[in-house]
Formats: C-alpha cells, sequence, structure tokens
C-alpha cells in the first residue's frame, strides 16, 4: 500500500506505453518517483535510460581503521516467468 512504500522510503517510478493512468502518477509522485508515456521508441529508450543510471557510491568509513572503501547499494530486480505444466 501507498502509506507502507513510503514509509519504507520505496521510490516508485513507472514508464507506460500508452495512456498514463491515474494511480501510476499518483504512486509516483506520493513516493517522489517519475512517471512518464512514451511518445515514440526514442522517447522510450530516453525513459528507461533515465531510471537505470547507477546510483553514485559513497566513501563509508571502516571502524577503527583510517582506510575506507567505496560502496554502491543496488536493488535487485527482476522479471516474472511465465511456467506452462499439466493442470
Amino acid at each position: 500500500t501507498l502509506p507502507r512504500l513510503k514509509g519504507a522510503g520505496v521510490r516508485v517510478s513507472c514508464v507506460a506505453l500508452s495512456a498514463e493512468m491515474h494511480v501510476c502518477r499518483k504512486i509516483a509522485d506520493e513516493t517522489g518517483g517519475v512517471m512518464g508515456v512514451c511518445l515514440d521508441k526514442d522517447h522510450l529508450r530516453d525513459l528507461v535510460l533515465g531510471q537505470t543510471v547507477p546510483p553514485p557510491s559513497v566513501m563509508k568509513k571502516e571502524s577503527g581503521t583510517a582506510s575506507s572503501a567505496r560502496t554502491c547499494e543496488f536493488v535487485s530486480m527482476g522479471f516474472p516467468t511465465r511456467e506452462t505444466g499439466d493442470v
């Protein structure tokens, strides 16, 4: 639900292939994400690439030492697969 997304700090962005859907716009706006409707194949490419830029890496100090390391947090993503079988 929307309050749980906001409470967890999740940012939701949406790219629509046809008409804009109000629910997608509301979720994107409320969570600080971006909603876009592609106009053609080049615009779709721009919208998708705008969401796939990796986040900047940050310096993380190791406790008790003078050394530091660059880290970058990524979110695992995946797409559902369709499996067929006997019912």
